[in-house]
């Protein structure tokens, strides 16, 4: 098996545990799962200081929601970008994070580098109960709607894959001082290394079939597999057919955005998937280099793409189960 891929190129396949002596401990996983409250009882516990991004990124910044209004999403991920660069060069530090930074690979590559990273989890049902009861100040837009519950579900399966990269810390039934003392525990033991085959689906573009390919593999491996796609000559934005089509599988790929491979992300993975579209990269010892032919969905009607999209499928499955034994 190839090595994990660099945290920089390779967000899913990066040794989310290991930390060098003296470092920080990071702690991500969504919102009500008790990273804030547990974060302060672990630095606590170990005699560290505690830093919050979300709290950091207000004192210098304001309000969250103001900065999302005034300045937009994209600024407030910039301003994630920069707290977690900061940070990474700093050790002895317990770090509670926004739930969406490290899903970034930037913040991955800044933070675990000197981070060992922890995954909070919890029910649906937990997670909104706690947001309900909160009495802190904090605005939650993802609840307001008329399904919060439903949206917390929706939200937690896309993000499952990238969270499961890091080591799970589950919070249902446990206190902020029970989970405190639990990672504590966890941290006096040696590092578990997370070593899951690579998968890059490369396809000039990298707008329709290796879009469908990665959300495949995401989707039916649940983090058993570190995805990635790329292409030689991305465009500007995926195939919002083929957004469609995958939308009526119940996978999410609108956020998704066609880009460049590199070197580094050849060398790292396993299986390199070309898309019957003749884009090349370079051969490397150890990988593997397959070749599915499937027709071209660019500029095509959805039916055409549905059928695309049932192909990629098939032969997603049986990838898949080559890779790990595993049939969905």
């Amino acid at each position: 098996m190839a090595p994990p891929p660099p945290p920089s190129d390779d967000p899913d396949s990066a040794d989310p545990t290991a930390a060098p002596p003296g470092g920080n401990v990071v702690l991500t996983g969504f919102m009500g799962t008790g990273k804030t409250s547990t974060g302060r009882l672990l630095a606590d516990l170990l005699g560290l200081e505690f830093v919050d991004t979300d709290e950091l990124i207000e004192q210098r910044h304001g309000p969250i929601d103001d900065i999302f209004a005034q300045r937009g999403e994209a600024e407030f991920r910039a301003l994630e970008n920069e707290v977690a660069t900061e940070l990474g060069a700093r050790s002895g530090l317990v770090i509670a994070t926004g739930g969406r930074l490290m899903l970034d690979p930037k913040n991955h590559e800044a933070l675990g580098r000197t981070g060992r990273i922890f995954c909070l989890t919890a029910a649906v049902d937990e997670i909104v109960a706690r947001v309900t009861d909160d009495e802190s100040e904090v605005v939650r837009p993802l609840l307001t709607g008329p399904d919060p519950a439903g949206r917390v579900r929706a939200l937690l399966k896309e993000r499952q894959p990238d969270y499961a990269r890091f080591a799970q810390v589950a919070t249902d039934g446990s206190s902020p001082e029970e989970v405190a003392a639990e990672i504590a525990q966890l941290l006096a033991a040696p590092p578990v290394e997370i070593n899951r085959p690579g998968v890059l689906f490369l396809c000039v573009h990298n707008a329709g079939r290796s879009q469908m390919g990665a959300g495949w593999l995401r989707h039916l491996g649940a983090g058993r597999v570190a995805v990635y796609s790329a292409g030689s000559n991305p465009a500007a934005e995926v195939n919002p057919v083929a957004v469609e089509v995958m939308a009526e599988v119940g996978i999410d790929i609108t956020d998704a955005e066609p880009q460049k491979w590199t070197d580094d992300m050849v060398r790292a993975v396993d299986v390199v998937v070309s898309m019957g579209c003749g884009d090349t990269c370079p051969v490397y010892p150890g990988t593997r280099y397959l070749d599915w032919e499937l027709t071209d969905p660019a500029g095509e009607g959805v039916e055409l793409v549905r059928r695309v999209r049932d192909e990629i499928r098939g032969h997603v499955v049986a990838l898949l189960a080559e890779l790990d034994g595993t049939a969905p």
